[in-house]
């Protein structure tokens, strides 16, 4: 239990401001200071960054629709292309997170690092899409 209380502090004071960080920012739950509190962050964060990312989307597939029909012998159009992107970023999502979050596999921990993994992952795709957009 004390090798795993040790491993768990580990990964919050060292491991989770490193991986939140891949955007530049912060994790704005790294001031949490229970795993209830911070799994009410993640899921607030998550709720955020999904609504901005339906916003960004929609941007992206009215550009992108733009393009018209299909070119035969250049794979599907941008709308579409984009969509099937989706698709499988979300489900690469939720493998990618269920997997980072079996660290702490069947602990109270793992609700919390995949509910974490899940925002940020949503924040990082926010801004892909956003840096795709023509100005």
């Amino acid at each position: 239990m004390r090798v795993f209380l040790l491993a768990f502090l580990a990964f919050f004071v060292v491991g989770l401001p490193v991986w939140s960080s891949s955007a530049g920012e912060a994790w704005v739950c790294d001031a949490a200071t229970n795993n209830a509190q911070h799994l009410d962050c993640a899921e607030r964060e998550l709720k955020k960054h999904e609504a901005d990312l339906k916003r960004v989307l929609g941007q992206a597939m009215a550009q992108a629709s733009e393009a018209g029909p299909a070119v035969p012998g250049y794979g599907p159009p941008p709308a579409e292309a984009l969509r099937q992107s989706q698709l499988v970023w979300r489900d690469f999502r939720e493998k990618n997170c269920h997997w980072k979050s079996t660290s702490f596999y069947g602990g109270s921990g793992q609700a919390v690092i995949a509910a974490s993994c899940r925002a940020l992952m949503t924040r990082d795709r926010v801004g892909e899409i956003k840096a795709s957009l023509a100005p």
